[in-house]
């Protein structure tokens, strides 16, 4: 009955084995055993986003993030059935600078998301960051409402170095044995300062 609360919160093809115990020494009959037939446990709802796969830190001005970011029950497990294992999970910017580029949004596939190079997912601004992950409010249609969840931290270090900028060339004109005092950057082929590296 419902008042012995006996679950499986663990999803997938099950079979249950109900025993009876051994009374052959009390006049009884012995242990006996049967099998259930085999059932489906589905996952419960969605009830939240988990970040399996970070930005790794640090990444490169431009390069792929690769993130995966899995919807997942209230019991933890990943949600591979209902509306919500193919919810559309979008990116964005939560903390830093620059524009998130590439393919932002995608759909889930058996409630796992794997944003690949083919989205060309990257930052071309250095710095920290943090991106959030939001699952799409399904409620209308039988699914969960919208779900979030935010990324470990990472910092967005700059490639290599291309150009040299004057960013103050000597005042126009000079008095002779006067300073120059001009001020050249490095940067890279995103334009950001190069800070790092060689």
């Amino acid at each position: 009955l419902a008042a012995q609360s006996v679950d499986i919160t663990v999803s997938g093809t099950k079979s249950l084995t109900a025993t009876k115990v051994d009374l052959s020494g009390s006049g009884g009959a012995g242990v006996l055993a049967a099998n259930s037939n085999n059932f489906v446990i589905n996952n419960a709802p969605a009830a939240t986003l988990v970040w399996t796969t970070s930005p790794a830190n640090p990444p490169i001005a431009g390069d792929d993030l690769l993130p995966v970011i899995e919807i997942r029950d209230t019991h933890g497990h990943v949600v591979t059935t209902g509306i919500d294992a193919t919810a559309l999970i979008t990116l964005s910017v939560n903390t830093g600078t620059g524009s998130l580029n590439g393919t932002v949004a995608k759909q889930a596939t058996a409630g796992v998301v794997s944003f690949l190079a083919a989205q060309s997912l990257d930052f071309t601004v250095t710095g920290a960051k943090t991106l959030t992950a939001t699952k799409a409010d399904l409620s209308g249609g039988g699914g969960a409402g919208a779900l979030n969840a935010n990324s470990a931290a990472f910092t967005i270090n700059n490639s290599a170095a291309t150009t040299l900028v004057w960013t103050t060339s000597p005042a126009n004109p000079t008095a002779a044995g006067a300073d120059l005092l001009p001020v050249i950057e490095i940067r890279d082929t995103h334009g950001n300062v190069v800070t790092t590296g060689l």
